[in-house]
């Protein structure tokens, strides 16, 4: 549910910049490790360094949007920490879409933090030509096998990326893994149809798992396709 706590993004100042406080329920900008933060915008342009615990997508009696971009200019990253919060990136409208055409940052203390599809046929993309950097483990669960995981950009950093219960996710041709040292963890099972299903498609000549890299299976009932 939105709480008074957080902070709506609602472009209301009409340009989509994250700086424009009038973009914003609480006439400020957050830019703070615990900041809490609701999306109900189709346009959000990083027009700098920002950081946020969380960014929660609503459903649709809540005003949320189903498809929302995130753009960058000035070189804007965004970096999310999980700071307080169990689900540092939340869906919960059905068919819901999420693309990331910017860097990504995840950072955080906390020892749990997954990455939630609350609702079906829902999508997480990181674009081509942007980069996720993972400086922690990141998990993946979905409420049903219908939503979906796009790796498009650079991953980068140390942080493992675990996909957990009815995780589905693809590689596309684009993908470069040939900077990331973390480690992709298949796991979910077959029990509850929980099972994963990870597939790559990355072109000629890419690299989806660098040398040294591994695919580590934590749970039976997932499929890997290369």
């Amino acid at each position: 549910s939105v709480v008074y706590s957080q902070n709506e993004f609602t472009n209301a100042g009409g340009n989509n910049l994250w700086s424009n406080a009038a973009n914003w329920s609480e006439s400020s900008f957050p830019n703070a490790a615990d900041a809490k933060v609701v999306i109900k915008a189709a346009s959000v342009i990083v027009d700098g360094n920002y950081q946020a615990a969380q960014l929660k997508f609503p459903t649709t009696s809540q005003g949320g949007v189903l498809k929302t971009t995130f753009t960058n200019s000035s070189d804007g990253v965004l970096t999310i920490t999980g700071s307080g919060v169990t689900q540092p990136i939340v869906l919960a409208r059905s068919g819901q879409e999420v693309v990331f055409n910017n860097p990504i940052v995840f950072d955080s203390s906390d020892a749990t933090e997954t990455w939630r599809f609350n609702s079906g046929n829902q999508s997480i993309t990181f674009g081509a030509g942007h980069s996720l950097t993972v400086k922690s483990v990141i998990t993946f669960t979905a409420a049903t096998t219908t939503s979906d995981i796009f790796f498009n950009g650079t991953t980068l950093g140390a942080g493992n990326l675990k996909f957990g219960a009815k995780s589905d996710v693809y590689f596309g041709s684009a993908y470069d893994g040939s900077s990331y040292t973390g480690k992709l963890v298949v796991g979910g099972d077959s029990a509850n149809n929980n099972n994963v299903t990870l597939t790559s498609n990355v072109g000629d000549n890419g690299t989806f798992l660098k040398s040294g890299g591994s695919i580590y299976i934590s749970s039976a009932g997932g499929t890997i396709n290369i």
